[in-house]
């Protein structure tokens, strides 16, 4: 038994010997492989850390590449549109120009022009801003060294107080015969840049950051950490890393004790990108999982388990790399398959490679329809020569890309497609051929839009020039930026001597009379200032030899969204209407002064008449038939009306002749005294008068006319009052606008709104003289009043219930 027992008990010793045995020797093995697995895990996650880095740094300087290129491309196609001259075009069209092409990349902050003097010329986002660079590093480069394009920054924001800083671009303007012009200057936002970065950032603790050839940090993804416009060199925490200063090609790796950088030289510009990564944040989850190992070596289970955790937690890892590389890739494919510019891939031989939907639709066909074609077979024979010669020079390396306005025959219906588009030869790491990539716009509707414009633009040319008006165009700050003939005729000025002066300092510095006008009191400079539209009945405009041209002009301002943009005065000769105006007025005099005369003379003879034939009615009154004592009658009657009238009349004629001068008047007074005249008959008829404004305005008017003026109102109003009700006459004022209104309302009888215009006429009478007397000349008189005054008279009434007699006076 004991034996037996020895013999179970040795078993179970071997068993458990050889248990610890297979034990030991798989913990043993485990270890090593642990071991050896954590040394490799440190190797593959530096590894992956460059790999990753140098990707991330050709993405970054891919994209910093584009962006600047962009915004050069910009600027190169401004510098060409204004240096078609000897020099710069209006201010107004260079910011037109320059907003438009602002709206294109959300980068730029702003764009501006400067001239040779280097101040500023337009500024696409400040209107009337003023700045002078001519001190500045970029400006003298251009100018003293003729740099054709300079990048440079940070540098502080222009025309901001807040501290932000903006990456500067500038290129060189000069004239087809080489004459320097000015510059061009495009602000970046360093921002632009730090969000991309911080969207491509597959590791989420390595740092990236956009350099100079002399290390100063242009743009970061960590400011905090690399400051913008600090030296790589005194960073405390890069302490080591030797920035390279020449130029590099292609990604060039450096490494100190706690830091990986990787730098990347950006295509055609001296900048590069650097992506750093710090090794202990590396190596902080690889330390994890060596203290989890040696916890797991205290048993085999637990070892075995660890074991598998670390895989699992390697693999995860690695996918997740894996899958943030996936993901960089599917953005680049999105972005290439759902953006609007048409891109194309071909060899250097002119095959397709590849083209992206947006191409495709653009040409009316599929994506795999382009494959094997070469770009000839799709460009119309007119722009193949030139394209040809383009693409020579880019194989050749003449040219490190061409920009060119091209035409395409689409496959569905073979249209002609106008399209800007965009080359550039691109060699990469990984490849032995190059590729030629090519970006192309469609801009045939802009294209369509440029020649109805340019056709528009002939037509209003030619209607200005045809116009027989003068027509001066004004920019924000009153100097003339348009003339046509018509105006050049009537002021005896060149269209050359005319544009860019002022226009009050050159023909309306004086009035009429050569006495000075003042600036402020220019209407067309009013227009400019508060953009009210002005019409001006009589003026003067002083041509070329020092002549006054009479004129008549309307100033019309020209607004958009961002302001008063300039203005249009439109004028035109009135010297033969002065001379009519005069020569009616010489008329109307002859006429009153006959008049007058007529009914002076008139009186003495019909006063005669009217004696004799009274006297004849009582010497012979009963002692002839009663036909006889009618006609008499008959004869008195007409005879005194034919004085009445003629009394009127007079007194119609003299309303403009032997009106008194006019003075300052509480017109409270006129009315009181027309009141005291009518005092008799406004106590027979029992009216009620309201007077519903006190005191009345203190105008300039001739006092005795305004009284006049109310006492035939008034009058009028008791004449022609209401049997049925008592009559009750309101008089009210109102200031309008310019003018004041006076209201005199009744309750009487009213006017049938036919005889509105009627009853202000000469003799004019709507009821039967025995109904009412008069000889219809008070309303005449009342117009004739006003007229003189400078305002007008009208009625309105509803028959029955009563009538309101309205007329105007101006306020001064």
């Amino acid at each position: 038994m004991t034996f037996l027992g020895q013999s179970i008990t040795r078993h179970s010793l071997m068993q458990f010997l050889l248990v610890a045995a297979i034990a030991a020797s798989l913990s043993a093995g485990l270890v090593g492989l642990l071991l050896n697995d954590l040394m490799r895990q440190k190797d593959e996650i530096f590894d992956e850390a460059v790999h990753g880095s140098k990707y991330r740094a050709r993405l970054i300087s891919d994209h910093a590449a584009r962006s600047f290129e962009a915004v050069d491309l910009i600027l190169f196609g401004a510098a060409s549109d204004f240096g078609h001259a000897d020099k710069f075009p209006p201010p107004q069209a260079i910011r037109n120009r320059l907003h438009e092409r602002l709206l294109f990349l959300p980068q730029i902050v702003t764009l501006a022009a400067y001239g040779a003097d280097g101040n500023l010329i337009a500024d696409a986002r400040r209107l009337n801003a003023q700045e002078d660079v001519s001190a500045q590093h970029f400006f003298k480069h251009h100018r003293d060294e003729g740099t054709l394009f300079l990048l440079e920054g940070p540098s502080s924001r222009r025309f901001d107080t807040s501290g932000r800083l903006s990456l500067r671009l500038s290129r060189l303007v000069s004239s087809p015969d080489g004459k320097f012009l000015g510059v061009l200057l495009a602000e970046v936002d360093p921002q632009f840049f730090n969000s991309f970065y911080r969207e491509e950032d597959p590791f989420g603790f390595d740092m990236a950051a956009l350099f100079d050839s002399d290390g100063t940090i242009m743009a970061s993804e960590r400011p905090d950490v690399l400051p913008l416009g600090t030296n790589i060199a005194d960073l405390a925490h890069l302490t080591g890393i030797a920035y390279p200063k020449t130029p590099l090609s292609g990604i060039q790796q450096l490494e100190t004790e706690t830091t990986i950088a990787v730098f990347h030289q950006l295509s055609n510009f001296s900048l590069r990108v650097g992506v750093m990564v710090d090794r202990r944040q590396l190596l902080d989850s690889w330390q994890s999982n060596a203290r989890e190992t040696y916890l797991i070596i205290a048993g085999i289970m637990t070892a075995l388990i660890g074991f598998l955790i670390i895989i699992a937690t390697l693999l995860q890892r690695r996918t997740a790399i894996e899958e943030a590389l996936r993901n960089s890739e599917a953005h680049l494919r999105a972005v290439f398959d759902h953006t609007d510019i048409g891109i194309i891939q071909a060899d250097t031989n002119g095959t397709i490679r590849s083209v992206n939907p947006a191409f495709a639709r653009m040409m009316g066909g599929r994506p795999e329809d382009f494959g094997g074609k070469t770009w000839k077979e799709i460009t119309h024979p007119d722009d193949i020569e030139t394209n040809s010669r383009l693409f020579d020079d880019l194989l050749s390396g003449k040219r490190e890309r061409y920009i060119m306005e091209k035409r395409y025959r689409r496959f569905d219906n073979n249209m002609v497609v106008w399209a800007k588009t965009n080359v550039s030869l691109v060699r990469l790491e990984d490849n032995d051929y190059p590729l030629i990539f090519g970006m192309v716009e469609d801009i045939t509707d802009t294209r369509r839009s440029k020649d109805t414009i340019e056709a528009l633009l002939r037509r209003s040319q030619l209607l200005l020039s045809a116009i027989g008006e003068g027509i001066l165009g004004l920019d924000p700050s009153g100097r003339i930026a348009f003339v046509n003939p018509a105006a050049e005729n009537l002021l005896g000025y060149s269209a050359k001597e005319m544009i860019g002066r002022r226009s009050h300092e050159l023909v309306h510095r004086h009035q009429s009379d050569a006495s000075a006008h003042q600036d402020a009191d220019c209407p067309m400079q009013a227009v400019l200032s508060d953009g009210n539209p002005r019409q001006v009945q009589k003026d003067s405009f002083w041509r070329k030899d020092g002549s006054t041209l009479p004129v008549e002009y309307v100033a019309t301002p020209m607004s958009t969204e961002s302001g008063i943009e300039g203005a249009v005065i439109a004028f035109r000769d009135v010297t033969r209407q002065l001379e009519s105006d005069q020569e009616i007025m010489r008329s109307n005099a002859e006429l009153e002064q006959f008049a007058y005369a007529v009914s002076h003379d008139l009186q003495e003879p019909l006063r005669m008449v009217a004696s004799y034939v009274q006297l004849l009615g009582r010497r012979y009154q009963g002692k002839l038939d009663h036909d006889a004592d009618d006609f008499i009658s008959f004869a008195v009657d007409g005879a005194k009306r034919m004085q009445q009238m003629i009394t009127d009349l007079l007194d119609y004629s003299r309303i403009q002749r032997k009106g008194n001068p006019m003075t300052s008047v509480s017109l409270d007074e006129p009315l009181l005294e027309a009141l005291k005249n009518l005092e008799l008959s406004i106590d027979e008829a029992g009216v009620t008068i309201n007077i519903e404004t006190k005191p009345l305005p203190t105008l300039t008017a001739d006092s005795a006319q305004i009284a006049r003026l109310f006492q035939n109102l008034i009058g009028n109003a008791i004449k022609y009052r209401s049997k049925d009700r008592a009559t009750v006459i309101a008089i009210r004022a109102k200031r309008v606008d310019s003018h004041w209104e006076f209201d005199i309302a009744d309750n009487g009888i009213g006017i049938d709104p036919q005889y509105f215009e009627r009853i202000f006429q000469v003799f004019q009478r709507l009821h039967a003289r025995s109904d009412y007397p008069g000889t219809g000349v008070g309303l005449a008189i009342c117009r004739r009043i006003v007229e003189r005054h400078g305002g007008r008279i009208w009625v309105t009434s509803d028959p029955g219930k009563g009538s309101t007699f309205c007329f105007t006076l101006p306020a001064n």
